[in-house]
């Protein structure tokens, strides 16, 4: 569903989550709506969206007016999506704390007072932040993120003029790192997949002697008895 530039703002995008929300048999995998006006008061209803609805893979939110609150409210809806793979959030004047919930979505957070334990968003693989007054401090947080969630391979992060050389640097490592132990993560549970498959067969197989076994043993009872039989008609 692609919807950019038509000025929505807050009203028209909660009446959209809503829909998204309760109606379980809309069914799409790209929502666009880049360049909307929509601030803090609309993501509110589009966060319970995407714990709702399964089927959103790209989220576009390019030039809007989210902010910090209204990142947090997203980061809500984010943690708990299992199924989101690309979220578009540049220009929207997120700064380093909007950023900061963003990234603290994609990280396991531990219990601690009256806050329960919470999950971590797995499904994101691509995050656009550029051009959100960014600095070297929303750098270490996804980079902290980074190091516990395996599954964000793309971050981009230009158009942040306080962003150092050295923060781009150390993104991109972490980024490259993030990739190459991913493929390290999918081809050990190929090998695993085959190892449990190869188990399957042999177990299955063994199972076929015992039955073939069993049943040939119930098959020479009968001649195991009859000489007893015989015998005794002599006596």
């Amino acid at each position: 569903l692609y919807l950019n530039g038509n000025i929505l703002g807050d009203i028209a995008m909660r009446r959209f989550a809503v829909a998204l929300r309760e109606n379980r048999e809309i069914k799409i995998s790209v929502f666009e709506v880049e360049n909307n006006g929509i601030g803090a008061h609309g993501i509110r209803g589009l966060a319970h969206a995407l714990f709702r609805n399964r089927s959103i893979k790209r989220l576009a939110l390019s030039q809007n007016l989210i902010g910090a609150d209204g990142a947090g409210l997203l980061a809500q809806g984010l943690r708990m999506s299992n199924t989101l793979e690309h979220l578009g959030l540049s220009k929207n004047v997120l700064g380093d704390i909007g950023v900061k919930f963003i990234a603290k979505a994609l990280r396991r957070v531990a219990p601690s007072g009256d806050n329960h334990d919470q999950e971590a968003n797995r499904s994101l693989r691509v995050l656009e932040l550029e051009g959100n007054n960014l600095t070297d401090i929303s750098v270490e947080e996804i980079l902290v993120s980074l190091r516990r969630n395996r599954h964000v391979h793309s971050v981009a992060i230009g158009q942040n003029d306080e962003v150092s050389e050295e923060g781009i640097a150390k993104l991109d490592d972490g980024l490259a790192e993030n990739r190459y132990l991913y493929k390290l993560d999918r081809a050990a549970c190929y090998i695993q997949k085959l190892y449990r498959g190869r188990r399957h067969r042999i177990k299955k197989a063994a199972l076929k002697r015992k039955q073939a076994f069993e049943e040939g043993r119930q098959g020479l009872l009968p001649l195991a008895t009859e000489p007893e039989a015989v015998s005794g008609k002599g006596r």
